[in-house]
């Protein structure tokens, strides 16, 4: 019995030293946490701390209001946890190809109107518009300006709905959900199904190097899309 439970414990020890961290950024217009986050953004961070609500600081962004941080092995319930009923879409980026190493995964609340964008410098857009278009595909799209007028916009990226339904890797090296709040986060049973995120992470993400891109989250520039 007592060798046993030596094995037990240390299975349970492999599992939990093999597992990865990840630090999850959310972010509230306004000045309180509650209610509809317009974005999310997760990292790998051994490190990570929780914080309650706090505001920003970043004195170059516009329209970031206040923001809190969750410590989570699961970044995707994390995001679903704050989004609640919201509909959302959610972005994973990686760091290679076949969309093996994780840099990072962010949320949008895909509210269909002018949302703001975390921590940006006076360079880069900084409103972002993520919606569900009626062919069943998903856009983001950036602005230079609070009122995401046309003529400030940035850039336009997009998924379409065999992306949405499979998450395949695209050649962005990038996997994109939508998440409507009433689905149940299960993957996909085909293209054709209600696009949805499923309640899996993949386990060989502690590897993940930071490469922010345009098409996220812009904490730094780089010149992948």
């Amino acid at each position: 019995m007592l060798l046993l439970s030596f094995f037990v414990l240390a299975e349970l020890l492999s599992q939990v030293s093999g597992s990865s961290l990840f630090k999850v950024w959310i972010y509230y217009a306004g000045n309180a946490c509650d209610g509809t986050p317009y974005n999310t953004y997760a990292e790998s961070d051994t490190s990570c701390t929780i914080a309650s609500c706090f505001e920003d600081g970043n004195t170059s962004a516009t329209g970031v209001g206040v923001a809190s941080v969750d410590c989570t092995s699961d970044y995707k319930t994390s995001a679903r946890d704050a989004f609640k009923s919201s509909p959302y879409i959610f972005v994973e980026a990686f760091s290679d190809p076949s969309c093996q190493t994780l840099s990072y995964a962010q949320g949008f609340f895909a509210s269909g109107n002018c949302e703001g964008s975390p921590n940006l410098n006076s360079s880069e857009a900084a409103h972002v518009i993520a919606k569900l278009q009626p062919d069943g595909s998903a856009t983001l799209q950036y602005y230079h300006h609070s009122t995401c007028d046309g003529s400030y916009l940035y850039a336009t990226y997009s998924a379409s709905v065999d992306v949405l339904g499979t998450h395949e890797c695209d050649e962005n090296w990038s996997k994109w959900y939508y998440v409507d709040g009433d689905d149940s986060f299960h993957p996909s049973t085909s293209s054709s199904a209600s696009p949805s995120i499923d309640e899996d992470t993949t386990t060989d993400h502690s590897g993940g190097i930071k490469t922010s891109t345009v098409s996220t989250v812009y904490r730094e520039t780089s010149s992948r899309v």
